[in-house]
């Protein structure tokens, strides 16, 4: 599964960099701050049909018949976590029996975008590899994790 990821690294980052730097632009410029999330199943889904879920100024884009991300438009941290609890769990209803491994990022915790989806893939390796299905993964979440082993 993890394989499947990896061995298309590079060019499922060129798509989320291409697709988010349309987003950075606004975000540089206005300010207008903005979430990505990814998901990923183990087997093919339709994730087209989460494209009518989002708003019309969010971007969807259908990487691989078992990866997806949105892009959230003018959310910050906490609006973004939330807009992608609630795909999450329109997900988990829709397609109860099957896992996803799905996690965000926002904009204005990062100071480029490459440094941004490098953020969201490392935390999708790592809800993968530790096997943290249906549950929306963030940075907030590694924090609860580190804090949790320190004590």
């Amino acid at each position: 599964m993890l394989a499947t990821i990896d061995g298309n690294n590079s060019a499922i980052k060129d798509i989320l960099i291409q697709e988010v730097d349309k987003f950075d632009y606004r975000f540089k410029r206005y300010g207008i701050n903005y979430s990505v999330m990814i998901g990923f199943s183990t087997e093919p889904i339709d994730f087209a049909q989460f494209s009518s879920s989002i708003r019309k100024s969010d971007s969807f884009v259908l990487i691989a018949p078992n990866l997806c991300a949105i892009i959230l438009d003018s959310v910050n941290n906490s609006n973004g976590i939330k807009a992608a609890n609630k795909l999450l769990t329109s997900f988990q209803q829709t397609y109860f029996s099957k896992k996803i491994y799905s996690c965000v990022v926002t904009a204005s915790n990062h100071e480029s975008v490459k440094q941004m989806i490098d953020e969201l893939y490392y935390l999708l390796t790592y809800a993968i590899t530790n096997a943290i299905d249906d549950t929306l993964v963030d940075n907030s979440y590694l924090s609860k994790i580190y804090v949790q082993i320190d004590k």
